[in-house]
């Protein structure tokens, strides 16, 4: 294989993306020799900080600039528009993903597992259980809390049984204390500093759906009500659409202590598409749902019947 290897996931990736990219690397020098070196593109969010912090893991390499004959691995994408700009789509050589509606035409010579599950990272444990090969305790703690920060600790919508199992097999390796998950979610929560800019931001994602692109912020917090208070919400939302010139965009909250789930968006179009996607009922550009609602599993799904 020519060139340097690397792993990484989109731009600003969440913990699952990181964690999966760290475990993802370790697993191809433990059982192939292949040097792939995991990287981050944009910034790592607190609750991502917090998972290296508490494993004792360095941070991965930060906005590399790869060289032409470089491969790559991709973890937790494979939608053209979440990646870096300019990135070589021809050398990348696999994919690990869980989302619907990607770009699979884009990767030419990739080996792509895209699979309806809640997390990437139980798609790397189950690689390193069928070898069989058991990773040792700090990746297997990385990859537990990937899972438990994309299950949203099992209550997702997008859980599976191979995410209890997985999860089930890494706490054998790495038992996880019985408070970490509330640690990490506290930890995700620490948006008081952030901009309301930054905060958008921070875990955003662009979608071709239909001939339109969509572009949807997800922001998980302990209390979503602060954030939909922010003054210049709606002017950021419409900062970010000009900005980017797409067609739609908005803002998906999730209460992960009481499941509930909050779509914050201005524009009226956008609001029509939504209510006739989910049933959303828009009142002061808000709509709120007794249940979680996520982007892979209730957003792209439902948003793809009506703009197609």
């Amino acid at each position: 294989m020519a060139g340097r290897c690397y792993v990484f996931s989109y731009v600003n990736p969440d913990t699952d993306g990181v964690c999966s990219a760290i475990g993802y690397s370790r697993f191809k020098r433990s059982t192939s020799g292949e040097g792939f070196l995991p990287v981050v593109f944009g910034t790592l969010n607190n609750e991502t900080a917090f998972a290296l912090e508490h494993f004792g893991v360095e941070t991965p390499v930060m906005n590399p600039v790869l060289p032409q004959d470089c491969a790559i691995a991709l973890v937790d994408t494979h939608h053209v528009r979440q990646l870096p700009a300019h990135m070589p789509l021809a050398n990348v050589v696999e994919i690990l993903d869980h989302h619907p509606a990607g770009d699979p035409a884009a990767f030419p010579n990739a080996a792509i597992q895209n699979d309806r599950i809640g997390a990437v990272a139980t798609l790397v444990a189950e690689r390193f259980k069928a070898c069989p090969l058991e990773p040792d305790s700090t990746t297997a703690g990385l990859l537990l809390a990937a899972i438990i920060s994309n299950t949203l600790n099992f209550s997702a919508p997008s859980t599976t049984d191979r995410d209890k199992e997985a999860c089930a097999w890494l706490q054998k390796i790495a038992p996880a204390d019985p408070d970490f998950a509330c640690r990490m979610f506290e930890s995700r929560s620490g948006i008081d500093s952030l901009s309301t800019q930054e905060l958008l931001l921070a875990d955003y994602k662009e979608f071709s759906l239909g001939g339109f692109v969509v572009g949807i912020s997800q922001i998980e917090s302990m209390d979503f009500q602060k954030i939909s208070e922010r003054a210049d919400l709606m002017s950021s939302l419409e900062r970010i659409k000009a900005h980017r010139r797409i067609d739609h965009v908005f803002l998906n909250c999730i209460d992960i202590l009481k499941k509930k789930a909050l779509l914050v968006c201005c524009d009226p179009v956008t609001q029509e598409k939504l209510t006739r996607a989910l049933g959303a009922d828009f009142k002061n550009n808000r709509a709120y749902f007794d249940h979680i609602v996520l982007r892979k599993t209730d957003l792209l799904p439902q948003l793809k019947k009506v703009l197609f």
